[in-house]
């Protein structure tokens, strides 16, 4: 993978792990959590295209933050 790809991969997970952290924190709920993320850039490179993925991913990441 090219470094800019990894880069902009990287990026896109960041904040997405950023906006679990907030459902975590009790700061936004879920549904705004999937609002947010629709806003984040190269979403694609995590596999997420639509509303149903942003759910699905942010679940997993919350268990995991949950879980560490």
């Amino acid at each position: 993978m090219s470094k800019t790809m990894q880069y902009f991969w990287d990026e896109a997970e960041k904040n997405v792990d950023e906006i679990a952290m907030k459902v975590v924190k009790g700061l936004i709920d879920l549904k705004q959590a999937i609002k947010e993320v629709g806003d984040v850039a190269n979403l694609e490179l995590l596999g997420i295209n639509d509303e149903m993925d942003a759910e699905e991913y942010l679940e997993n990441a919350i268990e995991d933050l949950k879980n560490a």
